[in-house]
């Protein structure tokens, strides 16, 4: 467990979906006077602007006004992992104040792989946003299968 001022995160391994991989827990605290949505927005909408190892982040359909289809890659920085790409549907909405988003991935056959890239599957995810006390709280409970295989993915 991490436990920084600000910042706290578990992980667990494996999960009623999916048995064999880690679900992290994470909850970290913005100034009271942070504005939940603001949060979201940088979190989703701008993230290539703040995380370098985001290289896409965009919006592919949007069946329901609730429900959109993003695409996102990351480059990560280290060096036994290449690229990944996530093709997820994201089901978001406010409710007095509070965020909310429930992620989970869409099937590879709907949106191929971007080349050089290596896709990646979000088991579950959910994101709440929302103040707590004196404080803006976002907390992130995830499932990832990042198809990790050292021997195949070891760069060159």
């Amino acid at each position: 467990m991490l436990n920084t001022p600000g910042v706290k995160a578990w992980i667990k391994w494996g999960s009623d979906f999916e048995k064999s991989r880690p679900v992290t827990k994470i909850r970290f605290s913005f100034p009271a006077d942070t504005d939940p949505l603001l949060v979201a927005h940088l979190l989703s909408d701008r993230r290539t602007e703040w995380d370098k190892n985001t290289v896409i982040f965009h919006e592919l359909a949007k069946p329901d006004p609730s429900v959109t289809v993003v695409r996102s890659a990351i480059r990560p920085p280290t060096f036994f992992l290449q690229a990944r790409d996530f093709v997820e549907k994201r089901v978001e909405f406010e409710q007095d104040g509070v965020y909310h988003a429930y992620i989970s991935s869409v099937a590879e056959s709907a949106y191929p792989p971007v080349d050089n890239f290596t896709r990646a599957d979000t088991i579950f995810c959910v994101n709440i946003i929302g103040k707590e006390g004196n404080e803006c709280v976002y907390h992130c409970v995830t499932q990832t299968d990042l198809k990790v295989r050292p021997e195949r993915d070891k760069r060159e």
